[in-house]
């Protein structure tokens, strides 16, 4: 019998240089406004399909957006809501591979945390060098 969990994604492929603890995200939601990939990409109007990924870290109480994503979102969620820095929820939402539901019996995963939870949440963005560039 196989275990219940989500797929893990392996970022070096992309320029990451750690093998990090990092699953496809379906949606996140911030403030109870939902965004996904294909809501993204519609809205820039960028040719390049790029997935949204969580990555687990034990070490943080909030969430870290690298700045690209960041950007974006300041841009997408408009007046949609509040500014991003100000956020007090993040929700995530994952799927796993038909294949792996059929196998594992697993369909989804939602994560959520907020200041009401814990007053030590945050939403901040952050500068890594893990991807080689826009492209990627």
């Amino acid at each position: 019998a196989t275990t219940p969990a989500m797929p893990l994604v392996d970022l070096r492929s992309y320029g990451d240089f750690v093998d990090h603890y990092a699953v496809v995200v379906d949606s996140i939601s911030f403030d109870d406004v939902s965004v996904s990939s294909q809501n993204l990409k519609d809205f820039s109007g960028s040719a390049i399909d790029r997935p949204i990924v969580a990555v687990f870290d034990t070490g943080l109480t909030g969430c870290l957006l690298i700045r690209p994503f960041w950007d974006v979102l300041q841009k997408y969620l408009g007046g949609k809501s509040p500014t991003v820095d100000e956020f007090r929820s993040v929700a995530l939402s994952m799927s796993a591979a038909e294949k792996q539901r059929r196998n594992s019996g697993i369909s989804n995963c939602n994560i959520k945390s907020s200041l009401e939870e814990d007053r030590r949440f945050y939403v901040q963005p952050i500068d890594l060098d893990w991807f080689d560039d826009e492209e990627s």
